[in-house]
């Protein structure tokens, strides 16, 4: 769904669905497959009409190695750490984790396939609701959660829905790589109300349409995806 200066778009999630958080880095050679095989599934998922959210973070720890991933940032570094601390995980790339539960290598496919249609047949703890209004300096979105929940943020990450690169150096030196859902912001809030707002500084592009908006709600005791959103921006 578009929106423009005047007025709000709003996305409401099913009863299932899946985020599928994929860490890599331009500077990994492993990486590319897993790069393709999400944009397979998204575009199956499209297809599908199925509530399915993907989000690549591109970590730092590849950029000291010959080739500076352009999308890199230190934060998205530690939100992959954020999952080292749950138990029998650890940092590698790339990595896919599916709902906040799911930790396999980013190129199973196999893995991602079944534990994403697993997560397509269970019903959500919650629906959230989102809206996006963006100005020329920033994004304002507001969320609404059917119900309150106790010891849980809320995500919300800027994305760009397809980006192209060709690294001159390191270990994907001459390949054309493509990226889907690429994070350009992200920022986690605490949630202590069923209905906030969030303010994301506005990327420099004129046209905002490669741009989406997904808002996701995750438990601080099990690291457990409770429910998940979308909004799609235009320019104002």
């Amino acid at each position: 769904m578009m929106m423009g200066s005047s007025a709000s778009a709003q996305t409401n999630n099913a009863a299932s669905f899946a985020v599928v958080e994929l860490f890599a880095s331009e500077g990994c050679s492993s990486c590319p497959p897993a790069d393709v095989l999400l944009q397979t599934l998204a575009q199956e998922a499209s297809a599908k009409g199925q509530h399915f959210y993907p989000l690549t973070f591109a970590v730092d720890y590849w950029d000291y190695l010959g080739w500076k991933d352009p999308a890199s940032d230190a934060a998205f570094t530690r939100r992959q750490q954020e999952y080292a601390r749950a138990p029998a995980a650890d940092l590698y790339t790339p990595q896919m984790i599916i709902n906040g539960q799911e930790n396999f290598v980013g190129s199973d496919e196999r893995k991602a396939r079944t534990a994403i249609a697993k997560y397509l047949a269970m019903p959500a703890a919650t629906e959230i609701t989102a809206g996006a209004m963006p100005t020329a300096e920033e994004i304002t979105i507001v969320y609404k959660l059917s119900q309150s929940l106790q010891d849980f943020v809320l995500h919300v990450a800027l994305v760009e829905h397809h980006t192209e690169s060709h690294p001159t150096k390191g270990e994907n030196s001459g390949a054309t790589l493509t990226h889907t859902n690429i994070v350009r912001a992200f920022k986690t809030v605490p949630v202590t109300d069923r209905t906030g707002t969030v303010i994301l500084a506005r990327p420099q592009e004129d046209d905002l349409s490669p741009f989406s908006v997904i808002v996701y709600a995750q438990s601080l005791k099990d690291l457990r995806i409770l429910a998940a959103s979308e909004v799609a921006l235009d320019h104002p």
